[in-house]
């Protein structure tokens, strides 16, 4: 988890010194004040005196927890009230002055101190002290006692939603106590988690923060559905006393999504998370060899250089008239608005969901004979990715360029591309696999274990965060971005693994292999839905209705 940090560089020491400073300067002032007044007999107001030590005695407290808050020196609450006493008992003319602490030790209490950043919405960050104020003058005694509780905390709550076909809708609650009553910030900030990094809300475009001007803030933004659906709150009160807390929020579930299935046959399947049913493949479909969803509506391209355009109710074929794709229809999908439709021949081609624009020219690929073999966009990026035979291009929507590994080049086609919204991974048929960042290639072929064996890989998909890579005889395996862990055993036989899809809703992947075997991944148990399904083809291609 980030420390806190603020915008006023050397916190510790304003805090520290400016607070401290500030109340010894006003009690010395104060005492010697009543010091002269003594010395001319004048009468000393001792209830005064008491009223000033319990109010330096707070402000010491709260400039001490401030400062321990943000990471500042961690004397002990015990040695700095230590001090504290000694100085006040010094500075007592008129008689003896005695000043006890006991730092609260009960319950979540350390030593006077609580610090609780949970991981659950609920954030504290607390100091309590009983203290014991004797006092003589002319002969008579008194004894005060007062606890003193400074307390700063924080009550995160939220919950997200899908945004299709990308995105998730967050919504955050956060109320502030201050020594239990409601009360204003200072300063706040939310973070989400994104693969390993945290990062601001306030950066994004979409934040709005709404002040209730009583303690209740309410946030709202939209993620893509990268994030890994942690959420931080951090929070400096009006006193500088820093407290945080982290939580998973909720998700609130409109829809569910459902899965196309497409195979070689040609046959087409939908897949509700219950049953596969099968559904009457359009007139002119070749084998599937490809699809995607924008969450209206799916594109699928077949062997024989058509595109079906299925809503959910009908087929409709969306073939370009001119600038006709030569050969089977190999990647589709959607991003920023609008398809990318790569056939064999390295012919692409854009289409808005009502024309089309032919990208072949720029792109490339059809100039060096080499087929589109797979096409990906990330929201997080901002750009796709396109591979064919060992070569990956970028495309930002005007400009193409080949960002192809220099050091480890692929060997072959380029079977399987993702992304987690921070790191591609790009294998081939020869079994090497590459993460890009956007900037560097690192080569993971050797710990990945498919180019040893000559194993090919067919398919790449993200989820729960972390990459499920399929291929050759059935070999699967999930990469975390550190380790790779065989799966294999799980889909039970040495049939090809040919299409993989994940669903955030459903928190599995379903995997589609050749002849018609068809399983639901969660990362630790396996599905057959085969015996299940009315599909005897190989299935070339799965897609969500939406993944997020």
């Amino acid at each position: 988890m980030i420390g806190p940090k603020r915008n006023n560089s050397g916190q510790v020491l304003i805090v520290a010194a400016l607070a401290i400073a500030f109340l010894i300067s006003s009690t010395i002032a104060y005492i010697y004040q009543t010091g002269q007044a003594a010395s001319v007999d004048e009468p000393y107001a001792t209830h005064d005196f008491a009223r000033n030590i319990k109010l330096s005695s707070r402000n010491l407290i709260v400039g001490w927890l401030a400062n321990v808050s943000i990471g500042g020196d961690n004397e002990t609450l015990g040695t700095t009230l230590d001090r504290w006493s000694s100085f006040v008992e010094n500075q007592y003319f008129v008689g003896k002055c005695v000043l006890k602490s006991d730092c609260y030790k009960s319950g979540e209490y350390s030593e006077g101190l609580w610090i609780g950043w949970s991981e659950d919405g609920f954030g504290v960050t607390s100091a309590k002290v009983d203290f014991t104020l004797n006092l003589t003058v002319d002969g008579s005694e008194f004894t005060i006692t007062f606890p003193v509780n400074v307390t700063t905390s924080i009550v995160s709550s939220g919950t997200y939603e899908v945004n299709p076909p990308f995105w998730h809708d967050v919504n955050m609650t956060i109320n502030v106590y201050v020594d239990g009553m409601r009360a204003l910030v200072e300063d706040l900030s939310v973070y989400y988690r994104h693969t390993s990094n945290w990062l601001s809300a306030k950066q994004l475009s979409n934040y709005s923060l709404s002040d209730y001007g009583n303690g209740t803030y309410r946030l709202t933004f939209t993620l893509s559905r990268f994030w890994i659906h942690k959420l931080l709150t951090r929070v400096f009160d009006r006193r500088d006393i820093f407290v945080q807390t982290s939580f998973m929020p909720e998700k609130l579930i409109d829809n569910l999504p459902i899965f196309l299935v497409g195979t070689s046959k040609p046959e087409i399947a939908e897949f509700d998370n219950t049953s596969l049913g099968s559904l009457t493949s359009p007139s002119g479909l070749g084998a599937v060899l490809s699809m995607g969803s924008n969450a209206e509506y799916w594109i699928i391209g077949s062997t024989n250089r058509k595109v079906f355009k299925y809503d959910g109710q009908n087929f409709t074929e969306v073939t370009p008239i001119s600038n006709q794709f030569t050969s089977g229809i190999s990647a589709v999908n959607w991003g920023d608005g609008y398809w990318l439709v790569g056939d064999r021949d390295g012919r692409i081609q854009k289409y808005d969901g009502s024309s089309w624009t032919d990208l072949t020219a720029e792109a490339g690929f059809n100039s060096l004979g080499i087929p589109i073999s797979e096409i990906e966009w990330n929201e997080d990026f901002q750009y796709w990715l396109v591979g064919s035979n060992s070569i990956v291009k970028k495309f930002d929507g005007t400009i193409w360029t080949d960002v192809s590994p220099t050091v480890r080049q692929f060997e072959d086609e380029i079977g399987g591309i993702s992304c987690d919204g921070s790191t591609w991974l790009v294998g081939d048929l020869k079994g090497v696999i590459q993460a890009f960042n956007g900037t560097q290639w690192t080569n993971l072929t050797s710990e990945a274990g498919f180019y040893s064996n000559g194993t090919s890989i067919y398919t790449i998909d993200w989820g729960d965060n972390k990459f499920l890579v399929g291929g050759k005889d059935g070999k699967i395996k999930m990469y975390n971005g550190s380790s790779w862990l065989d799966v294999s055993s799980g889909w039970g036989s040495n049939k090809d693994i040919l299409a993989i899809e994940y669903s955030d809703t459903y928190a599995y992947w379903l995997v589609g292999g050749s002849y018609g075997q068809i399983m639901t991944f969660d990362g630790s148990l396996w599905r057959d839905l085969t015996n299940h399904a009315v599909l005897s083809g190989d299935i070339n291609a799965v897609s969500a209705e939406f993944q997020c």
